[in-house]
Parts: structure tokens; C-alpha cells; sequence
């Protein structure tokens, strides 16, 4: 009886799958970059207001209302990508990362981003990269398209580290440094009437700053915090390689070896200026080349 039953269901099945072929997978199997870009277009499939650009390595989700700034920075983020990397290169492979961008049309928006991501303290800010969402989020401001651009290179330099560096903090005189050299297509600090080198003795404890150091404060400390670290890293690409026997040639890459081995942005500093006399040299270089500007 046992054995009569078996054969029947085994019968059974055979029938069953002639009848019913499996169907065919219908995707291949998808890429961690396309699972990530449909994951950003399904957070704003329920909202028609909204848009989604794509491009190779990156999508923009906008409710903005025109489209043509939309492929402006949608081009320029390859272009900047590119940018990044030749500035600071590290041997992480991001050709399966997806660089989001999300764009509100207004502030309110903008604003309730940062209460629902939990950044109440940084209100006073026009974008940030939130690694949290993995997006660099945004909104157009009164001052309009031009002003955007530039501070989306800023924070999208801000999501290139953070990618290149698998999410280790970066210093950040480097990171808000660099973030501000390349807002636009020359590099300048913005108040042209602070002498920098009055300010000479911030330099050290900049450098060994964490970012609760680096964001407190008010509003004016801030923006010396902000001047001073873009001065060091216009020094450091267009000035250190004027020094004699470039002293400076490798502070870069030291400085991305160490933070890999230590995975502490202090002790990566440290690791890139190697001794008081480096970091003396350094500070005295960085005094003169400002004096001549």
C-alpha cells in the first residue's frame, strides 16, 4: 500500500510539472548598485511630485520645479567623482556604490530631513551627507541654482570619502577642508579681509579636532574653523609642492595608510606629520605662502 501511494504521488508530480513549467527568472540577478537605485526610487514612487534622474553612478530624487538644473549636477557629479579621487585616492573599490542625492524644493522640506534623521543641532546648515540614509540631501535655496551647485560639490565630496574610506571618520580639517576646495572651480577662502596668518596658533588644534570640537561654538568660530581648514588644504595642493625638497609630497597618502591601520582620524594625523619638526615646517610653510597672497 506504502509503496502504490509513493508511486502515485510520484506520478502525480511528474504530471504536475509538465503541466506547469517553472517560470523563467525574469531579472538577473541584480548589482548592489541596482538594488540600492531601486530602493531610492521606490522611497518616492507614492509621490508624484517627485523625480528620479540616473546615471551611471549616481540618482537624484528632486521635487524641484524646473528639470534642467537636474542633469546640470547630474553631469557634474561624475565630473567631481573624478575630482575627488585624483585629490585623495584610497584603495577602496566604489564601482558598486551608488551616490544618491535627494533635492527638496524647499526649506521646510529640507528641515524636517534633518528633525527626522535626528541633526537638530545642524539647522543652520544648506545641505549635509547623511550616512545614515546614505544620501546627500539638500534643498534649493533663495539665492538659487549657482549657490546649490556649490554646495552640492561640497557635500558630495563629503559622500565620495565617506565611501572611500569605508565609513571611517576622516579629520575634520581634511574632510570640511577639501569639501570647500572644491565648491568651486578655483579654490578661494572666502573673507579676504581676515589676515589667516593671524591665526597661526589655531593651526595644531585644528588639525587634532574632532567635530564636536569642530562645530561648537558660534557662528564666527565656526566660520574661522571653516577658513582655516581650507587654507591648509589649498596650501597642501597648491603651495607644499613649492617647498623646498617637498617635505609635504606623501602627507596625503600617510595619512589615508594610517587611518586604515588605526581607523582614529587623530592618530591618522599624526601618522601624516610624523614629528614636531615636520609639523613646525609645515605650519611655518603654510605662514609664509599665505603672507604672499
Amino acid at each position: 500500500m506504502q509503496a502504490f501511494e509513493d508511486q502515485f504521488l510520484r506520478r502525480e508530480f511528474r504530471d504536475f510539472l509538465s503541466s506547469h513549467p517553472p517560470s523563467p527568472i525574469p531579472h538577473p540577478l541584480l548589482s548592489e548598485r541596482e538594488l540600492l537605485r531601486a530602493d531610492a526610487r521606490h522611497s518616492v514612487a507614492a509621490y508624484p511630485r517627485w523625480h528620479v534622474s540616473d546615471a551611471a553612478e549616481f540618482s537624484v530624487l528632486d521635487d524641484l520645479p524646473t528639470r534642467g538644473f537636474v542633469d546640470t549636477v547630474t553631469n557634474e557629479f561624475a565630473v567631481m567623482r573624478r575630482k575627488y579621487a585624483a585629490a585623495l585616492p584610497t584603495g577602496i573599490d566604489g564601482t558598486n556604490v551608488l551616490c544618491v542625492a535627494r533635492i527638496y524644493a524647499s526649506r521646510d522640506e529640507y528641515l524636517d530631513a534633518l528633525e527626522t534623521d535626528g541633526n537638530t543641532n545642524m539647522m543652520w546648515t544648506a545641505a549635509y551627507w547623511s550616512p545614515l540614509r546614505r544620501e546627500l540631501v539638500a534643498y534649493l535655496p533663495e539665492k538659487g541654482e549657482d549657490e546649490l551647485l556649490k554646495t552640492i560639490r561640497h557635500e558630495a565630496f563629503h559622500q565620495y570619502l565617506s565611501y572611500a574610506t569605508s565609513m571611517i571618520a576622516v579629520s575634520p580639517w581634511l574632510n570640511e577642508g577639501y569639501a570647500q576646495y572644491f565648491e568651486e572651480d578655483k579654490a578661494k577662502v572666502s573673507d579676504d579681509s581676515l589676515d589667516l596668518t593671524q591665526l597661526e596658533p589655531l593651526v595644531v588644534p585644528l588639525l587634532m579636532m574632532d567635530y564636536d570640537a569642530f562645530y561648537a561654538g558660534t557662528d564666527l568660530e565656526r566660520r574661522l574653523k571653516y577658513q582655516l581648514a581650507l587654507s591648509l588644504v589649498v596650501f597642501i595642493e597648491e603651495g607644499a609642492s613649492k617647498v623646498r625638497f617637498e617635505p609635504f609630497k606623501d602627507l596625503k597618502r600617510d595619512y589615508m595608510k594610517a587611518l586604515f591601520e588605526t581607523r582614529d582620524m587623530q592618530a591618522a594625523t599624526a601618522a601624516a606629520f610624523r614629528n614636531k619638526d615636520l609639523l613646525k615646517l609645515f605650519v611655518s610653510e603654510w605662514v609664509k605662502y599665505w603672507k604672499k597672497q
